[in-house]
């Protein structure tokens, strides 16, 4: 993961992150029908960029490919879990 990760706009940097992507699966003879989206939660983010994508997360379907989406979550306080 990034040390203090910096994003303008995430969602519109992941987004086109996708875009470039996809063109470059398709240059390469890779069908739509092979590939997934991954946003990366975690991942070179932090907690307000996870939420950002998060909330636009259904934004990401005008691709018409699936998302993969998955959440591993630490408890460190189960006295208040």
């Amino acid at each position: 993961m990034q040390d203090a990760p910096k994003y303008q706009d995430v969602f519109a940097e992941v987004n086109q992150y996708f875009v470039d992507q996809i063109a470059r699966c398709e240059r390469a003879g890779i069908s739509k029908d092979k590939l997934l989206l991954d946003p990366g939660f975690g991942f070179g983010k932090n907690l307000s960029h996870n939420y950002a994508l998060l909330a636009r997360l259904s934004e990401f379907h005008h691709f018409g490919l699936p998302l993969f989406v998955r959440y591993v979550a630490q408890v460190d306080d189960w006295s208040t879990a």
